[in-house]
């Protein structure tokens, strides 16, 4: 178990006029590909919060080599949510994914994208071209090709189902960060009483009923057009910029087979790339095996 996040690198900004959490660490101004931007996963109205503190065991370390900055996406941890249901889609947590880096002027950025956070970190280099300079994109099932109708939720459905029922928000965030884990071990107390914070916070349970009504007709569709787009943009012209893929061998979120139907499309079109597999990893390889993912990406900055 790693240190908390130190909360005096935790700060707020607004962002069309949605607060938003985010951290900011590290060495400013160190070289090419910093500051390097960590984009966490899950989407808004999963039953369990995702924010920035999943990344307490990669901040540390990347910020010895360079400025770190972490953001808590729309909707997720402590950022505000989307004001209509209508703006419950990709097509908004991109905007004020957009809106945020922009606000801070960030420029030669390294993108490390999760699951979720993978998908919106690769239209982020999309959209922002003169702003990235690399991108690692890690166990992210929303970047593969997947049938016509076909939800990767299935996992987390059955997450869901089986959590313990009078374990309070602490026992249903352990359930579902062991049913991902391969290695990980037990969660820090620190972590538990910020997940637990957010599981039972105003603004999540108002993001889990709305999911429950809107998603198919707002956030199913918005994330499906999101996939297409990078899909067609990796077949089409490419990325211009270094990709490193990185996938855990022992993923039961996001099967390691997902990450190379990812990579051989991407492989197609973008010279400069490269996948590695960490073996005894599950879908939150950093981690399960922190410091062989931190030793990727640090070396992947000076590749």
């Amino acid at each position: 178990m790693s240190e908390p996040l130190n909360p005096d690198h935790v700060r707020h900004i607004t962002v069309s006029g949605v607060r938003t959490r985010y951290l900011d660490t590290g060495v400013p101004d160190a070289g090419p590909g910093h500051p390097i931007v960590l984009v966490h996963g899950g989407h808004f109205g999963i039953f369990v919060p995702m924010g920035i503190e999943v990344w307490s065991e990669t901040v540390d370390a990347l910020s010895a080599h360079g400025r770190v900055v972490a953001f808590d996406k729309l909707g997720q941890g402590f950022t505000d949510i989307p004001a209509s249901d209508e703006q419950w889609t990709f097509e908004s947590v991109l905007d004020h994914a957009v809106g945020f880096l922009e606000q801070l002027d960030l420029t030669d950025m390294t993108l490390v994208g999760h699951s979720r956070g993978g998908l919106l970190a690769t239209r982020l280099a999309m959209e922002l071209p003169g702003r990235v300079s690399r991108l690692v994109v890690v166990s992210s099932a929303s970047t593969a090709p997947a049938p016509p109708g076909r939800s990767d939720m299935g996992f987390y459905d059955e997450v869901e189902r089986t959590a313990p029922k009078n374990a309070g928000a602490e026992g249903v965030i352990s359930h579902y960060h062991a049913a991902q884990a391969v290695t990980e071990g037990p969660l820090s107390p620190e972590y538990l009483r910020i997940a637990a914070e957010m599981m039972n916070g105003a603004h999540h349970k108002e993001s889990v009923e709305v999911y429950a009504r809107s998603s198919a007709r707002h956030w199913i569709p918005s994330l499906g057009r999101a996939r297409k787009r990078v899909l067609d943009h990796l077949q089409g012209p490419g990325l211009d910029v270094p990709v490193l893929v990185v996938w855990g061998k022992d993923d039961r979120s996001a099967p390691v087979e997902l990450g190379h139907q990812f990579f051989d499309v991407l492989a197609g079109r973008t010279a400069n790339c490269t996948m590695c597999v960490i073996n005894r990893a599950g879908h939150q390889v950093f981690r399960d095996r922190p410091e062989v993912f931190n030793n990727l990406v640090i070396g992947f900055l000076g590749a």
